[in-house]
């Protein structure tokens, strides 16, 4: 059947700077592509991530040429248009990923695995199984060189949270090297290289992750370290790259009246400083003048 040479072909559940939307939002997204030898339209196609409402989502007037591609933003914005973007988003822990015909009937499913930030899940090459682990390339042809896995996550010595005086932190994530920021920014492979440990002497985050070879990144980590700081309250600690709050071009406070969202982490400590819980979130701009 000509409908069965649409494919789910490439898919990222978590796009933290990899690619925009029209509004400037980095929401998930589905890349479907076109194996057969003519042109498909995917008028009443459905994708969805709920197997018991297989169009939970449905294409309208659109059309994918033979071998090209077509990204859809699951940013469940549901908008159609120059830029799709469907009435759910994809969980980055792992979900199931629908794509029926115009009779709801299922044509191609994956089932993701859990995704870090920026990494997506795709067919070796376009069209082909396996689907690997992979660098993101929406809109062009999937790279063909999968991952192993990913790298080490990185542990810490000395736990997130209140210290009366400095703190010696070391950091280690089995056969992978690390980098780490005390700034506030996302670490990468420009960032400090850990070699020994680190002294903290006052209020900082630590953000690391661990790279090794034919592996994928390591998901970064954030521990931030309260020196010498005393409160009777609980306290929350929401820590955010600058880049994201305050570059000219990019910066939620910058252009405030830009309906953004930025990734951001928050930690919640006791009114006792003892761990609350810990989790990645993400961050806007809400309100009036």
């Amino acid at each position: 059947l000509v409908c069965q040479n649409i494919v789910l072909n490439e898919i990222m559940a978590s796009n933290r700077m990899t690619v925009t939307d029209e509004d400037g939002d980095y929401p998930d997204w589905i890349e479907l592509y076109n194996a057969g030898a003519g042109q498909i339209n995917l008028s009443g196609f459905g994708l969805s991530d709920d197997t018991l409402n297989t169009q939970k989502w449905v294409l309208a007037n659109v059309t994918i040429d033979p071998g090209e591609y077509l990204v859809i933003f699951a940013s469940d914005k549901d908008r159609y248009g120059d830029t799709l973007h469907t009435n759910f988003k994809i969980s980055a822990s792992g979900e199931t990923i629908l794509l029926s015909d115009t009779g709801g009937t299922v044509i191609d499913r994956i089932d993701l695995p859990a995704l870090n930030s920026d990494i997506s899940y795709a067919r070796i090459n376009d069209g082909s199984l396996p689907w690997l682990l992979q660098q993101p390339t929406p809109r062009e042809a999937n790279t063909g060189a999968g991952f192993q896995g990913y790298a080490d996550t990185v542990t810490a010595s000395q736990q997130a949270g209140f210290y009366s005086s400095s703190v010696s932190v070391e950091l280690s994530a089995g056969e992978s090297r690390v980098f780490y920021t005390l700034d506030g920014s996302d670490p990468d492979t420009n960032s400090t290289e850990y070699s020994l440990p680190i002294s903290i002497t006052q209020t900082s985050v630590l953000k690391a992750f661990s790279i090794k070879e034919n592996y994928l990144p390591g998901p970064v980590v954030h521990h931030p370290y309260f020196i010498d700081e005393n409160t009777d309250l609980p306290v929350i600690s929401l820590s955010a790259d600058p880049y994201n709050l305050f570059d000219p071009d990019s910066g939620i406070y910058t252009n405030f009246t830009m309906d953004w969202e930025r990734p951001a982490h928050v930690e919640f400590f006791e009114d006792d400083k003892s761990p609350g819980f810990s989790e990645n979130c993400g961050i806007e701009i809400y309100g009036s003048q």
